[in-house]
């Protein structure tokens, strides 16, 4: 995680990227018939 994940997360996640993501994930989880979820990601407010 250290060496590959973290740093290429420091470069790429933004607000938006994170918000975006979220939106997706949930039209995939409503359109499958996923009523609750909890994500603990960077950026909560979003």
């Amino acid at each position: 995680l250290q060496d590959h994940i973290w740093p290429v997360e420091a470069r790429w996640v933004s607000r938006s990227f994170v918000r975006d993501g979220a939106r997706l994930a949930m039209a995939e989880m409503l359109r499958g018939g996923t009523t609750c979820f909890n994500d603990m990601y960077m950026f909560p407010d979003v």
